[in-house]
């Protein structure tokens, strides 16, 4: 009997497959490639907030890590094939969110997350790693940076 974990990472990738044919392919492709992907821990992130991207690809530059921005509906959150997520809750999908909540409730998700924006609308999990930072807050950014670089040192 399969788990929930190995369930939806086939379940998504063959949605990808079926649903995003050429892009799956050419993905493919290019992971093969070693030189067009860097193999190694990436910071996940679903934002809309030019500061707050432009300081999260100057930190992976420096840390040395591959940078995954994505949609906010997108099912990639719950994959964690990377160290940290940085999550805008009020762009999130909710029904994403859910299905994250419930992994992380379920102890199947173990990635810290960082919740920025508005976020009193969505459902928190009852373990797991949500920390929460207001983008309102003058140096937000800079305490975004520096939970990445503290959350890479002590995952290694």
């Amino acid at each position: 009997m399969l788990n929930r974990r190995v369930f939806l990472k086939g379940f998504v990738a063959t949605g990808l497959a079926l649903n995003h044919g050429n892009l799956f392919a050419e993905t493919l492709m290019n992971m093969s490639n070693k030189t067009s992907r860097k193999l190694g821990p990436a910071i996940y992130c679903v934002v809309d907030n030019p500061e707050l991207e432009a300081a999260l690809k100057t930190c992976a530059e420096e840390i040395d890590c591959e940078i995954l921005f994505d949609w906010p509906n997108s099912i990639e959150l719950i994959l964690e094939h990377h160290f940290i997520a940085v999550v805008d809750g009020s762009i999130i999908d909710k029904d994403v969110w859910d299905m994250y909540v419930e992994l992380c409730n379920d102890g199947e998700i173990k990635v810290p997350c960082l919740l920025v924006g508005s976020s009193e609308h969505l459902q928190m999990p009852k373990q797991g790693s949500i920390y929460h930072l207001a983008l309102n807050d003058h140096d937000a950014i800079e305490k975004t940076i520096k939970n990445i670089k503290c959350g890479l040192l002590t995952s290694a």
